[in-house]
């Protein structure tokens, strides 16, 4: 039996109720680079996100796929799929926590997009 897409949604809902008094207010800053005649630009598209921070722990560096990149002074930051709808993310995007910059270094979600694990360095 598949687990609905609603289920994913509701508890990502409920981890962001529950941890409420942790999370912070961030900007995502999603980086691309566009091309045209006059050559290549920089273009950065902020997006404001809840983000609940926390560090990795060895047992749930085992289930990740970026876990090989990981370093030990790396966060892990949770933020919910909604927050993010219509980002194009990638891994030269940036978040800033109260004035602090981290780095996305890699990313993961789940299979309905509800809650996405960033793998955060500071820069």
């Amino acid at each position: 039996m598949a687990i609905s897409a609603n289920v994913f949604h509701k508890g990502a809902e409920t981890i962001f109720n529950v941890f409420a008094d942790i999370a912070y207010s961030a900007t995502y800053i999603s980086v691309t680079q566009k091309t045209d005649f006059e050559g290549e630009t920089t273009v950065e598209s902020p997006t404001t996100i809840n983000l609940i921070m926390d560090t990795f722990s060895e047992r749930d560096t085992q289930f990740l796929s970026f876990s090989n990149l990981l370093q030990p002074t790396d966060i892990r930051g949770l933020v919910r799929g909604k927050q993010l709808s219509g980002v194009t993310m990638g891994t030269e995007d940036k978040v800033v926590v109260d004035g602090s910059t981290y780095h996305v270094v890699a990313y993961s979600t789940d299979p309905a997009g509800a809650l996405y694990t960033l793998a955060l360095r500071r820069v």
